[in-house]
């Protein structure tokens, strides 16, 4: 009876590692083109937005810029935005990306012009050397 149990705990201490090692096989494969696409990431700033509207008074929101490369000897530019409020963990958040807002020939030249970024009034950043707008 005791040669039972033991193989029995070595079924279950098998198949939970089985279980462990595939679930993490699986969220990396899903997750693959996030972690690649932030990997090159150029800039991050987190800003606090003070509006007239109190539904809106505790608001915060990421800035994330990152690099990809477009196949074409250069470097597209691209914007996130994290929406988010932060006076409960129960609300939601929201997702933003833009279209391509600059190209650079080479990830060098992007992250010399596009490493910083400036919280404005009003929830809006700008980015870059220029200062581009981003609202």
């Amino acid at each position: 009876m005791q040669n039972f149990f033991h193989g029995l705990y070595r079924l279950l201490i098998n198949l939970m590692a089985f279980i462990s090692v595939s679930f993490m096989l699986y969220t990396l494969l899903a997750f693959y083109s996030n972690t690649k696409r932030n990997s090159q990431l150029l800039a991050v700033q987190w800003c606090d937005v003070h509006t007239e509207h109190h539904f809106w008074a505790n608001q915060y929101r990421g800035f994330y810029l990152y690099a990809e490369d477009n196949g074409n000897n250069q470097v597209n530019i691209k914007a996130q935005m994290f929406d988010g409020r932060n006076y409960s963990i129960w609300d939601n958040y929201r997702l933003y990306f833009t279209d391509v807002i600059a190209k650079e020939k080479s990830i060098e030249d992007a992250r010399k012009n596009w490493s910083k970024l400036t919280c404005l009034p009003g929830g809006k950043i700008a980015a870059g050397e220029n200062e581009l707008l981003i609202d």
